[in-house]
């Protein structure tokens, strides 16, 4: 199948290579627009701009994709988008260019930890095991069906960069499977239990400060999950 992939950071890397060893055709990505460094003054691509730039690859950049992608990337005529940590929320134009749709990256196991800090809330929690779910994008953030889901157990050390790396692999991998599957006609959809759905907020600095008069296993899975 023909791809757009959509992603700005890390996580989306080992998916992007996954593809360009498939049989599957990479034809375009979209990432976040550059950042101004504001301790020098300098412009920053992101990983996944990068990638682009390295490999030859086909790149757009938009403020507002919404406003500014459609024609654009409906005339590539891919079969299908992926996203991992684009940075944007996508609208009812922008999931119907493509005949099968946009399929997500989800660093979590659905329903659980939907939205934009699922690693940290599952070290947070103490969780013993963490994810990466393929699923169907939605309007509602993170709310389609899910195609795959890939498992990790821990062994309670990790921390959230580590988790990062686990679950960026393993959904490069359950992503080229997800993407085999649609394509020869064998994938199942299966609905989410909404009313099991959890989520996540944003990070904030002062999420990270430590209060000494907590429990010691607390103080450990605060610090793995901001670490």
């Amino acid at each position: 199948m023909k791809i757009i992939f959509l992603g700005t950071p890390d996580f989306g890397i080992p998916a992007l290579k996954n593809i360009l060893n498939s049989k599957h055709e990479l034809v375009a990505i979209v990432s976040q627009p550059d950042k101004i460094n504001a301790r020098n003054n300098k412009v920053i691509f992101s990983p996944v701009k990068q990638f682009a730039i390295d490999n030859d690859i086909l790149l757009y950049q938009f403020e507002n994709i919404s406003k500014e992608g459609i024609e654009l990337l409906a005339s590539l005529n891919a079969d299908i988008m992926v996203t991992a940590a684009y940075g944007q929320i996508l609208s009812k134009k922008v999931l119907d260019i493509c005949p099968h749709g946009v399929i997500n990256i989800h660093a979590s196991i659905l329903p659980n930890y939907r939205g934009s800090s699922p690693i940290q809330q599952a070290l947070l929690n103490g969780d013993e095991e963490i994810g990466v779910t393929i699923m169907k994008t939605e309007l509602e953030v993170d709310s389609g069906d899910i195609i795959k889901i890939m498992k990790y157990r821990l062994n309670g050390h990790e921390n959230a960069g580590e988790c990062f790396d686990i679950l960026s692999n393993l959904g490069g991998v359950a992503l080229v499977e997800a993407l085999d599957e649609i394509e020869a006609g064998k994938a199942v959809f299966t609905k989410q239990d909404h009313s099991k759905a959890t989520f996540t907020k944003k990070i904030k600095k002062q999420d990270g400060q430590i209060n000494f008069n907590d429990t010691a296993k607390n103080i450990i899975n605060k610090i793995r999950a901001f670490s």
